[in-house]
């Protein structure tokens, strides 16, 4: 898994493509688009939101990645 904070939001997320089966880093060290903007699938360039994990470009598009439930409590995320 892996988590992606924008402010005080915090999504986590399976790393596995759901298009290509494959994780999301698989082919670089990082997860998201050079803006930060969305999370990429570094296989075959699928794009993902942040916030829901809704694919919005490339083959993934439609696709959801499978969400991990979070909270934060004192800057410390853990696992619900």
């Amino acid at each position: 898994m892996f988590v992606v904070r924008r402010g005080t939001e915090v999504h986590a997320y399976v790393n596995v493509c759901p298009h290509f089966g494959t994780p999301l880093n698989d082919q670089a060290p990082t997860f998201l688009t050079a803006d930060a903007e969305r999370i990429r699938c570094t296989k075959h360039f699928s794009e993902f939101r942040l916030d829901d994990g809704l694919g919005v470009a490339g083959h993934g598009e439609g696709c959801w990645l499978d969400r991990v439930p979070v909270v934060v409590e004192d800057g410390v995320v853990t696992i619900r």
